[in-house]
């Protein structure tokens, strides 16, 4: 009677062990670290929302941003994340980006400080008025701050 529970029990144990195995590295805690550099020529970079690209094969959260989603109404019939999409995709349209890749966002998507003919996408971004910085964010707070004053951007009408 003990060897076929014996063989069920192994079989399920090995089942697991695929399973684990094979489950995305997130579920346990695994995230390998991200670093290195991305270059892409124009026709290798897309916008996929207001603070995320897809450059190459990977995509690729701007470290420290924070745009509004798609539908975000901040001013009457003004889709604010529609805005923050167009304005990033107009730092990087017909230009090379290059990411410098820096760990992993809350959702796991490696993220990164970008440039696209040599400006920063992440601070020009925030500095147009068409993002905020993360919360309590001493490098890109100064930018978010001069946007507000300048009513740059999602603040040019004063409703946000």
């Amino acid at each position: 009677m003990g060897g076929p529970f014996l063989v069920g029990a192994l079989g399920i144990g090995v089942a697991a062990l695929l399973v684990a195995v094979g489950l995305p590295a997130t579920l346990f805690g695994r995230v390998p670290s991200v670093s290195g550099t991305l270059v892409a020529e124009p026709q290798r970079v897309a916008v996929v929302d207001g603070n995320t690209l897809r450059v190459q094969d990977k995509v690729v959260r701007l470290v420290g941003v924070r745009a509004p989603a798609r539908g975000t109404e901040c001013a009457p019939r003004t889709d604010c994340g529609a805005a923050a999409i167009a304005a990033l995709a107009a730092l990087v349209r017909g230009r090379q980006v290059v990411c410098k890749l820096d760990g992993r966002a809350a959702d796991g998507f490696p993220q990164a400080m970008c440039e696209a003919a040599g400006t920063s996408i992440n601070h020009a971004l925030i500095a147009s008025g068409y993002a905020r910085a993360a919360a309590h964010d001493d490098v890109f707070g100064p930018d978010e701050r001069r946007a507000r004053t300048d009513r740059r951007g999602l603040w040019r009408d004063g409703s946000l």
